[in-house]
């Protein structure tokens, strides 16, 4: 698997597995079997510390987050911010970390947020060896509203990321 590929399906699986658990599916057998493909013995902690940021970003939030359903292809806007919140305190970029925080958590609830993005961060790249990419492939570039999309919409956005597959391929 190509390293973009890698880096989308682990991004993929972070907003499938949080679109689930705002959906009220924590213990679906899908988010078990994922996680441990992806993680290994290691996807019980990985699932754990991810259910503690995301409890994190619903605690701190200034606002309610806006989470796509789990068959959405796009990523809503709260959804790619989360990840470049992830990315920031992965790669230990203070300034651009208390950014994201500034726009996502109350002053008082910061520090909590800031030390579970570090733990998430954390525990993917131990358990895979994973820094999350913040320019990301044509699925993170395409806005995704929360509701069914017309099928039409569906379609046409298959054949952009077909034609986007094959064009960079040749």
């Amino acid at each position: 698997m190509k390293q973009e590929d890698r880096a989308d399906y682990v991004a993929r699986v972070l907003v499938w597995t949080w679109r689930k658990i705002a959906a009220g599916g924590s213990s679906c057998p899908l988010i078990a079997r994922e996680f441990a493909q992806l993680f290994g013995e290691d996807s019980p902690e990985v699932l754990a510390t991810l259910c503690t940021f995301l409890r994190a970003v619903a605690l701190c939030s200034n606002r309610r987050m806006k989470v796509a359903y789990a068959g959405c292809l796009g990523r809503t806007s709260d959804e790619r911010q989360v990840l470049a919140l992830i990315a920031a305190a992965q790669a230990g970029n203070e300034a651009r970390l208390e950014a994201h925080l500034r726009w996502f958590a109350r002053s008082e609830a910061r520090l909590v947020l800031r030390v579970s993005a570090h733990a998430l961060g954390a525990a993917l790249e131990r358990t895979i060896s994973y820094s999350l990419a913040v320019a990301a492939p044509i699925l993170a570039i395409m806005e995704c509203r929360p509701g069914p999309l017309p099928r039409l919409k569906v379609r046409l956005r298959m054949l952009l990321i077909i034609f986007a597959n094959a064009s960079d391929s040749h």
